[in-house]
């Protein structure tokens, strides 16, 4: 088993997961910019600006347990002929502790649901 039939995939709430956006991004940016880091209340206030600010961006969160344990920033766009949506991913990010698990490939179908 790879673990991955108990993660929870939800959208974000920009307000209701300010707490676990913030540690998701606040780990992103340190991971790809280690000279930005950014403290995850600052992560938090700026992913809920973000997502206000413009409707078209979702993040959807992977979670098991309750626990975040990544994301993917996306956005639905106008389709193609004969396609009902299109998805244009922006970032898709595991925490340290959750990869090598199969994890990216369950957040992808999460995220194809998530799409329509």
């Amino acid at each position: 088993m790879d673990g991955n039939g108990d993660l929870e995939f939800r959208l974000a709430d920009p307000r209701g997961d300010r707490e676990a956006l913030g540690l998701l991004l606040a780990e992103m940016l340190a991971h790809y910019n280690p000279d930005r880091v950014r403290p995850p209340e600052a992560a938090g206030a700026r992913a809920v600006d973000m997502l206000e600010r413009w409707p078209g961006c979702e993040i959807l969160i992977a979670r098991r347990e309750g626990r975040p344990l990544g994301l993917a920033a996306f956005a639905v766009v106008f389709p193609a002929e004969g396609v009902e949506s299109q998805i244009v991913m922006k970032d898709l990010f595991v925490l340290r502790e959750a990869r090598s698990r199969g994890r990216r490939r369950s957040a992808s179908k999460g995220l194809g649901a998530a799409g329509g």
